[in-house]
Parts: C-alpha cells; sequence; structure tokens
C-alpha cells in the first residue's frame, strides 16, 4: 500500500529520473539496463543526474483531494521489471520539467534500494535486471521543479519489494519484422530532444499509426503497437514505453540520440528495408 493510502487513512478526518544517477554495481549485479544492449549505468560517459536537494512541498487540503500514486511493479517476461504508475489527482507534464510548480502536476522519481535511478516521465517505466535477492522498487511524486510533494509528514510515495532472482540472460538476436503498406499508413516516428532547463535532456517521441502497448510488452505481435528502444551512440540503453523519456547529462562533446519502433515482441519493424527509427546529434560543451 502507498505511503499516501496509509496516511490518507489514518488521516481521512484531518484537512490536510548515464541517462540519470548510477545504481550500485551490487544492485544492478553487473547487468545490463535491459538484455538487448548495454546500460548507460556505469558508463564514464554518461555522467549522473545532479542531484541537487530540494525542499519538500507540504500539501494541503482535504486527503481526497490529494495527489496519490500507487505502484505495481511486473515482472517483464523476457529480462527486468515494468512498472505501472497508477496515480490520482496528478498529471504528468514532462513538456514542464524543470520549471515552476503548478498544483496537480509534475512526474515522479524511481528509487531501487534507496537510490535514485531516473525521472518518470509516464505511467510505465522499464528497469533492466537486477543483483538475486530481495529489492526495494520505490516511486516518488513530485512537482515539476522537482520539489518532493509530501502531504502531511509523509511523502506522497509507494514501495514494492521484489525478488530478483540469479541466473545468465539470453542475448538474442530479434529479426526485423518488414511492415506492409501505404507509406501513409505504416508507423513513423520523429524524436525531438528538448534540452532539459536543471540537467540532461527531454525526449519527445512522436509517432503517427502506432500505440505504446507497455502492458503488452514481451507478448506476441499486434499490427500498430509495441515500445521503443533508446540508443546513445550506437548503444542500446532501455525500453521507452510512451511519449516521454528522461535522459541524463552527457559527457562532452557530440552525441547521436536515436529511437526505433519495436513491435511487442521486440522485432524491430521496418518499413521495406529501412528501420522505422529517427535519431538527432546533440552537442555537449
Amino acid at each position: 500500500m502507498s505511503t499516501y493510502k496509509q496516511f490518507a487513512l489514518a488521516n481521512a478526518f484531518a484537512v490536510g529520473l548515464s541517462a540519470s544517477a548510477i545504481l550500485a554495481s551490487t544492485m544492478l549485479g553487473g547487468c545490463r539496463q535491459d538484455h538487448y544492449g548495454h546500460s548507460h549505468h556505469g558508463d564514464p560517459t554518461m555522467p549522473a543526474e545532479h542531484n541537487h536537494v530540494h525542499e519538500p512541498r507540504v500539501l494541503a487540503g482535504p486527503a481526497e483531494t490529494m495527489p496519490g500514486v500507487d505502484l505495481i511493479v511486473h515482472r517483464d517476461p523476457m529480462s527486468g521489471w515494468n512498472l505501472q504508475l497508477v496515480t490520482k489527482n496528478f498529471r504528468f507534464a514532462p513538456g514542464k520539467a524543470s520549471t515552476e510548480y503548478r498544483d496537480g502536476e509534475g512526474h515522479a522519481h524511481v528509487f531501487v534500494d534507496g537510490k535514485k535511478l531516473s525521472r518518470v516521465y509516464e505511467n510505465w517505466y522499464h528497469i533492466g535486471s537486477l543483483a538475486p535477492g530481495e529489492r526495494k522498487i520505490s516511486v516518488e511524486l513530485s512537482g515539476n521543479d522537482h520539489t518532493q510533494l509530501r502531504y502531511g509528514d509523509a511523502a506522497i510515495a509507494d514501495t514494492e519489494t521484489v525478488t530478483a532472482a540469479a541466473g545468465k540472460h539470453v542475448h538474442s538476436a530479434h529479426q526485423p519484422r518488414t511492415l506492409d503498406g501505404p507509406e501513409n499508413a505504416l508507423p513513423s516516428i520523429d524524436l525531438v530532444v528538448h534540452r532539459d532547463p536543471k540537467s540532461g535532456w527531454n525526449l519527445q517521441l512522436v509517432t503517427k499509426n502506432f500505440r505504446f502497448a507497455p502492458d503488452h510488452v514481451s507478448t506476441g505481435h499486434r499490427d500498430g503497437e509495441g515500445h521503443a528502444h533508446l540508443y546513445v551512440d550506437g548503444k542500446k540503453l532501455t525500453r521507452v514505453y510512451g511519449e516521454w523519456h528522461y535522459l541524463g547529462p552527457l559527457a562532452a562533446g557530440k552525441h547521436e540520440i536515436a529511437v526505433e519502433l519495436s513491435a511487442n515482441d521486440h522485432s524491430p519493424l521496418f518499413a521495406g528495408k529501412t528501420a522505422i527509427r529517427d535519431k538527432e546529434v546533440v552537442k555537449v560543451d
């Protein structure tokens, strides 16, 4: 049960996202963020997001009007974990990240064993394989300005404990899935890279004839749906389950950021002989 729910029940009468922080090697157990490719965690070319400390923002009002979040952790059929964030009285506003606070909107931060992993801009987020043993996965709601949202003396957050099993990951190549039909009826993707006002990059994936379906990931192919894979400088970092994704600060120099559409079964989608993907080059001074 979320901290929010526990507090609300006890006080019903009262008025009231390297591309991100680096996970410790003992947490990841040497595993990559996704078994398809290299993780940005531990990659010296990708520094951690600047982890500034922000004063909590304590919200006041009736419990039933306050933002809330419930975390549901799904073990991915292929590898890692799919996080589902069920929110109430709260709207994800990735286009306003690192701007001024506005009631009822913002983003989330995800933690594993108390260590910040990244920002979360959507209701679904993928994390890779974890070291064997019990692991605590937590999400906290934050305002646009990154202030931790609290109600009373409790963060508006939720935590789930998972048991990660030992075992080797099988890195398998997926055959491309070639789509047929008129060009204007096929899926397409445009990548828009926004420099975050605070640190890192906010990636916007604008798609046509395609629906993100994180609830069907690692299952059979269905026309017109799937997810995306994110690459930086040719290295696959992770899956992307929605229109927006946060990428942490990059080392100085030029970097190619690319996204590629994939079917539910992870086969890359092709239009003819061309992968359905887009890329942008950014320069970091």
